[in-house]
């Protein structure tokens, strides 16, 4: 089957389409309600017929495929694939989906503004905050819920301009912390250095 079709997802729809055919217009003999068949089998009815497309409703979804695809006889309309095939297909095209929309919030992934422009990288994802390294360099923090997963990649549901707005400098590792740091590690060192020397001596 992979061989023949490839798997298209339109909103929360898949399609299925014979390689390289195209987009034909609507042709006559197809309406809502007539069933689709593919041999003996019964395949499902027509939705509708939208923008070149026939809404195929089998017992589980509603699925487009290009009018190109069918085929009017006596009534009824000739397809290639099976209500299982088509099912199977829609339900392997969504969880792929739902596996890319799951990957698209992880430290390093684009994020998008609502208007689509990619601001930045998710640079810290915590409890309370999701920090966005701007592409200024700066950062931004969102609440957790203000971050839609997507196939297409994590969308922030602010305007680029609320984003830039909240975006401050990047918070430095305070110097004292670091310079106590070193002189304990500093101390730990000498500790062993004279032990080992007083060992020695002995």
């Amino acid at each position: 089957m992979n061989k023949f079709f490839v798997a298209i997802a339109a909103g929360s729809l898949a399609a299925v389409v014979p390689a390289g055919s195209a987009i034909a217009a609507q042709p006559a003999g197809i309406s809502q309600g007539m069933p689709i068949v593919t041999g003996e089998s019964t395949v499902g009815i027509v939705d509708k017929v939208e923008d070149g497309y026939v809404y195929v409703k089998t017992d589980k979804y509603v699925v487009p495929y290009p009018t190109s695809s069918f085929t009017p006889h006596e009534g009824m309309l000739l397809f290639s694939l099976t209500m299982e095939q088509i099912n199977t297909a829609h339900e392997q095209a969504q969880a792929e989906l739902a596996a890319k929309a799951e990957a698209s919030v992880a430290v390093g992934a684009p994020v998008k503004a609502v208007d689509m422009t990619v601001v930045g990288t998710i640079d810290e994802i915590t409890a309370d905050y999701i920090q966005i390294e701007m592409n200024s360099g700066k950062v931004s923090r969102i609440p957790p819920n203000g971050i839609q997963k997507d196939p297409n990649g994590a969308i922030a549901l602010y305007q680029v301009a609320d984003l830039q707005a909240i975006a401050v400098d990047r918070p430095e590792e305070p110097v004292e912390e670091a310079v106590e740091g070193d002189v304990a590690a500093e101390a730990a060192v000498d500790v062993e250095a004279e032990a080992a020397e007083g060992a020695s001596i002995q």
